[in-house]
Protein backbone atom coordinates (compact mmCIF):
# COMPACT_ATOMS: atom_id res chain seq x y z
CA UNK A 1 0.00 0.00 0.00
CA UNK A 2 0.95 3.46 -0.87
CA UNK A 3 3.63 5.04 -3.14
CA UNK A 4 5.92 6.46 -0.97
CA UNK A 5 9.86 6.86 -1.38
CA UNK A 6 10.68 4.57 1.25
CA UNK A 7 7.80 1.86 0.27
CA UNK A 8 9.35 1.86 -3.20
CA UNK A 9 12.80 1.23 -2.57
CA UNK A 10 11.67 -1.86 0.16
CA UNK A 11 9.09 -3.07 -2.34
CA UNK A 12 12.41 -3.21 -4.93
CA UNK A 13 14.71 -4.49 -2.55
CA UNK A 14 11.91 -7.51 -1.32
CA UNK A 15 11.76 -7.76 -5.63
CA UNK A 16 15.50 -8.01 -6.33
CA UNK A 17 16.14 -10.79 -3.87
CA UNK A 18 13.28 -12.56 -5.07
CA UNK A 19 13.51 -12.50 -8.66
CA UNK A 20 15.61 -15.85 -10.29
CA UNK A 21 18.28 -13.58 -12.32
CA UNK A 22 19.95 -10.54 -11.65
CA UNK A 23 18.24 -7.19 -11.67
CA UNK A 24 20.10 -5.13 -14.55
CA UNK A 25 18.10 -2.39 -15.12
CA UNK A 26 15.06 0.07 -13.73
CA UNK A 27 12.96 1.61 -16.69
CA UNK A 28 10.61 3.29 -14.64
CA UNK A 29 7.36 5.68 -14.58
CA UNK A 30 7.78 8.90 -14.50
CA UNK A 31 6.28 9.85 -10.69
CA UNK A 32 7.69 11.64 -8.48
CA UNK A 33 7.60 8.41 -6.00
CA UNK A 34 10.63 6.47 -8.88
CA UNK A 35 12.38 9.70 -9.87
CA UNK A 36 14.11 10.22 -6.89
CA UNK A 37 17.60 10.89 -5.40
CA UNK A 38 17.20 8.31 -2.87
CA UNK A 39 16.23 5.43 -6.18
CA UNK A 40 19.12 6.74 -7.78
CA UNK A 41 21.40 6.30 -4.76
CA UNK A 42 19.82 2.97 -4.66
CA UNK A 43 20.31 1.79 -8.00
CA UNK A 44 24.01 3.20 -7.95
CA UNK A 45 24.89 1.06 -5.18
CA UNK A 46 23.46 -1.98 -6.40
CA UNK A 47 25.09 -1.76 -10.02
CA UNK A 48 21.28 -1.22 -11.49
CA UNK A 49 20.81 0.96 -14.70
CA UNK A 50 18.44 3.56 -14.05
CA UNK A 51 15.62 4.97 -17.27
CA UNK A 52 12.74 6.78 -17.16
CA UNK A 53 10.08 6.01 -20.18
CA UNK A 54 9.37 9.02 -21.95
CA UNK A 55 9.88 13.21 -21.09
CA UNK A 56 14.03 11.81 -20.40
CA UNK A 57 15.13 13.13 -23.34
CA UNK A 58 18.59 15.60 -23.20
CA UNK A 59 18.12 19.17 -23.76
CA UNK A 60 20.75 22.03 -24.72
CA UNK A 61 20.68 25.17 -22.91
CA UNK A 62 21.65 28.43 -25.16
CA UNK A 63 24.83 29.63 -23.78
CA UNK A 64 25.51 32.76 -26.31
CA UNK A 65 24.41 34.08 -29.56
CA UNK A 66 27.32 36.41 -32.00
CA UNK A 67 25.84 37.97 -34.87
CA UNK A 68 28.20 38.20 -37.83
CA UNK A 69 26.23 40.37 -40.52
CA UNK A 70 23.18 39.24 -41.40
CA UNK A 71 23.71 35.97 -39.83
CA UNK A 72 22.89 34.92 -36.15
CA UNK A 73 25.55 32.00 -33.98
CA UNK A 74 24.39 30.53 -31.48
CA UNK A 75 26.02 28.59 -29.17
CA UNK A 76 25.25 25.85 -26.78
CA UNK A 77 26.37 23.98 -23.97
CA UNK A 78 26.52 20.19 -24.12
CA UNK A 79 22.86 17.99 -23.62
CA UNK A 80 21.44 16.88 -20.11
CA UNK A 81 19.14 14.68 -19.16
CA UNK A 82 17.20 16.68 -16.28
CA UNK A 83 19.09 14.06 -13.91
CA UNK A 84 22.11 15.44 -15.06
CA UNK A 85 21.00 19.35 -14.63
Amino acid sequence: MGNSQIRVQESLETLRQQLPFPLCGIDSDNGSEFINAHLLKYCRAHDVQFTRGHLFLPSVKLQRKERHGARLRRYYDAPQTPLDR
